[in-house]
């Protein structure tokens, strides 16, 4: 397949090929995209992924619709406040069921000192025990919060994201501005079908 002039239009660098990765190739007899390594290589390196470009139009457009919908349902700012505060008494019961765990691990490492100082254990027995408690602190300290903490976070950014939706347009054309300001992936299957990451995706959530 003889190689295609590609030119840079409003979903170059952002449509990819789901099976391979390549960026997505505009065809203007297509109206539409095709899989920059099948629009290279033909059927040996990939399949015809291509999707419209009206079609990508389209779906970001009502997705993009029914997000700011439910960026204004009237009890938007409670459920995000219920959110933090759930995320919140989580993070804090888990780090002090931490904290209880790394203070036995102390206490059991104080003991084993002072059967070592009254030649109640070798040394040898000493330095294992200390061994294993310090892997056991290791594990503990290193515990994952984050994902809860991130969480938290999300939802509290809820609130600037709402904002920044304000500011956009109001969704009856697509521009650039709006594409790059809140998808940050799009993936094309073979079968034609669109998988679309949207930078702000919690709001699918509530």
């Amino acid at each position: 397949m003889a190689e295609l002039k590609r030119k840079n239009t409003f979903f170059t660098n952002i449509a990819y090929c789901s099976d391979c990765g390549k960026g997505m190739w505009y065809r203007s007899n297509r109206k539409g995209y095709i899989c920059g390594t099948y629009a290279r290589h033909g059927n040996i390196a990939c399949t015809n992924h291509a999707v419209k470009e009206q079609n990508l139009t389209e779906v970001i457009l009502s997705d993009l619709k029914a997000m700011y919908d439910k960026l204004n349902l009237p009890d938007l700012d409670a459920k995000v406040k219920q959110r933090i505060n759930a995320n919140q008494k989580k993070i804090t019961k888990q780090l002090q069921a931490i904290d209880k765990q790394i203070q036995k691990q102390m206490d059991i490492k104080k003991n084993a000192l002072q059967k070592f100082v009254s030649d109640a254990i070798t040394k040898d027995d000493y330095d294992c025990l200390v061994t294993d408690i310090e892997d056991k602190l290791l594990h503990f300290r290193k515990k994952p919060t984050s994902k809860k903490m991130e969480e938290s976070y999300s939802a509290s950014k809820l609130f600037s994201i709402k904002e920044q939706f304000k500011k956009a347009v109001a969704f009856d054309t697509l521009t650039t501005e709006t594409l790059l300001r809140f998808v940050e992936k799009i993936e094309v299957k073979e079968d034609k079908s669109i998988k679309i990451y949207y930078k702000f995706a919690m709001v699918e959530g509530l």
